[in-house]
Order: structure tokens, then C-alpha cells, then sequence
């Protein structure tokens, strides 16, 4: 049996892993190629004791298992690393992503733009249409309405009774006056033609001049009561209120009667009268703002 060796140049033991032990009886059959590296010192000295017998029995021995040592991986703080890209053409392609789009975002509003302006324009062409086929229209007319209510001051036969029985019939002239003024008022609506809204003004103007000049006990009384009762303006600004500011200006400059001149004259007399007369209620100053574009 070979004698163990005493080599002192043995930096350490393959066996027990201490350094230069230079006693293991493995010692002579140390062969460099034989020895399995591993990190475990245990599994190492188990695994040189196996080749150690089968070299001294020639008997292969029970095989010891040896895992694979797999080592770790390295978790990386900052997250996966991506290849290196071109920053400079990224920017280049965006810039011109953005571009296009904004090129894209110009022609959709010029093309809104575009749209919009020509629905304005044929808006107003029907506007104005309408507004000409408004015109033409067949005007209603209320005439009947303010002859009724010179007849009631002027012919009728309230006209022919005593001075005391004029007084307590006033009231009832009154009502019948405005029972006049209200149905005008009833009868015209947003749709009523633009002939029908100015005939309604002019009509009601005439009634209100009725009431400023007639005379004996009869007129004195039932003016009195429209002192306080302004349904006669009232009505005409819910007139005006129906119509457009151009059919407003067209009625007051424009409607003219022979010898009586435009309607802005014919309301203006009935204000002068009114004032003079302290008849409150039959003041058209308002309506005739109105119509002239001085309030809204």
C-alpha cells in the first residue's frame, strides 16, 4: 500500500478542505482531473471519497447525486434594460406625427368654418324670404273692432240718455270697449302675418284716439276710467314683442296713410293727447320705443 505523502508544497486537502493537512490517506491518489469543483465543501469530500475507493477496489461505487449549483440571478434595481434607441429620430418622427396632425386639426376647422358660414348665409336667405313671403301675406283686419268702439261713445244709444243716465251707463260702455281691445289682443299670435300685427297697432291706436275726443258725460266717464286701466298699450307692446326689430322699424317709418302720415306720428298725437289729458293709461311712449329700437 502506498505510504501517505508528506508533500509540504500541498497548499490543502481535497478531502477535509483545511489547508496543507498533509495527513488524509487520500493524499497520493490526488489527480487534479479527478476532483469535482463545487460550492458545498461536504458534497466535494463525499464525491473525492467515492473515486478514492474505486480507485483502491476498482469497483465502481454507489453514485452520490449531485445537483446542479445554479447561482441566482441578479435582480436588476433600475427594471429590465431595453436596446438603445435612436432618441433623435423618435423626436424627428413625433415632431412629424405632431405636425400632420395639427395640418389635419387646420383642415377640419377650416372646413367647420366653411360650413358654418354657409348656413349662415342661406339662414339669412330664408330668413329673408320669410320675411318677404310674411309681407305678401293677406293681412286680418280689425278695423270693424275700432268703428264698434266709436259707435259705443258716438251713436249709440247710451249717446241719447240724460246726463245722469250717460254717468251710470259709462261702465258699461267701458267694458264693451275693452271687450274690443281684447279680442285684437287674442287674435294675434307669433304666426299672425306682419300685415295682421301692424293692422292690430293702427287699430288699437284708433281706438285710443276714440276714447281722447269724444265728449258729453258718456266720453268724459269712460275716459276716466282708462286713466288707471292701460290695456291699450299693454296690448300693443305685446304686439311689438311678436315681431322681428326689422318689421318693427318697417311699420313705424314705413306704414303710411294718405294725409296722415307714418305711424310713428299717429302714436306720437296720442301721447301729446294722453299727457295733456292726465290719461295715464292710454300713454304709448313705451310702445313707440319700442318699435323705434330705443328699448329692446
Amino acid at each position: 500500500m502506498p505510504k501517505r505523502s508528506r508533500d509540504i508544497n500541498c497548499d490543502s486537502c481535497h478531502v477535509c478542505g483545511q489547508p496543507q493537512c498533509q495527513s488524509c490517506w487520500l493524499a497520493p491518489v490526488h489527480d487534479p482531473n479527478l476532483w469535482l469543483l463545487a460550492d458545498d465543501a461536504n458534497v466535494q469530500a463525499a464525491v473525492n471519497l467515492q473515486l478514492a475507493l474505486e480507485y483502491y477496489t476498482g469497483r465502481p461505487q454507489l453514485q452520490i447525486a449531485q445537483e446542479p449549483v445554479l447561482k441566482r440571478a441578479r435582480v436588476d434595481q433600475n427594471g429590465p434594460q431595453l436596446p438603445a434607441q435612436d432618441s433623435d429620430g423618435d423626436e424627428e418622427e413625433s415632431d412629424q406625427e405632431e405636425e400632420e396632425e395639427e395640418e389635419e386639426d387646420d383642415d377640419d376647422d377650416d372646413d367647420e368654418e366653411e360650413e358654418d358660414e354657409d348656413d349662415e348665409e342661406d339662414e339669412g336667405e330664408d330668413d329673408e324670404a320669410e320675411e318677404e313671403e310674411d309681407r305678401n301675406a293677406v293681412a286680418t283686419n280689425f278695423d270693424r273692432y275700432s268703428k264698434d268702439a266709436w259707435y259705443l261713445l258716438n251713436k249709440s244709444r247710451y249717446t241719447r240718455l240724460s246726463s245722469s243716465k250717460q254717468h251710470d251707463a259709462s261702465g258699461d260702455v267701458f267694458d264693451q270697449i275693452v271687450d274690443c281691445i281684447t279680442a285684437i289682443r287674442e287674435a294675434i299670435t307669433p304666426a299672425s302675418s306682419y300685415g295682421t300685427k301692424v293692422n292690430a297697432i293702427e287699430t288699437l291706436r284708433k281706438i285710443a284716439k276714440t276714447i281722447l275726443v269724444s265728449d258729453d258725460i258718456l266720453g268724459y266717464e269712460v275716459r276716466k276710467q282708462f286713466q288707471w286701466d292701460s290695456c291699450v298699450p299693454d296690448s300693443m307692446l305685446a304686439i311689438a314683442n311678436s315681431m322681428t326689430r326689422s318689421q318693427r322699424l318697417d311699420a313705424v317709418y314705413n306704414n303710411q296713410q294718405d294725409g296722415k302720415g307714418k305711424l310713428l306720428d299717429r302714436l306720437d298725437w296720442v301721447q301729446d293727447e294722453a299727457e295733456a289729458l292726465c290719461i295715464e293709461g292710454l300713454e304709448v311712449q313705451k310702445v313707440t320705443d319700442l318699435l323705434c329700437g330705443v328699448i329692446a
